[in-house]
């Protein structure tokens, strides 16, 4: 759990998780 509290866990969920909303508004626009 300590390390879900770091700052660069933090960063990195952030961007795995807005490039997810990413792959799934081009998959809605590709369709």
């Amino acid at each position: 759990e300590a390390m879900d509290a770091s700052p660069e866990s933090q960063s990195y969920y952030s961007l795995n998780n807005f490039r997810s909303i990413l792959d799934f508004i081009s998959n809605l626009l590709g369709e």
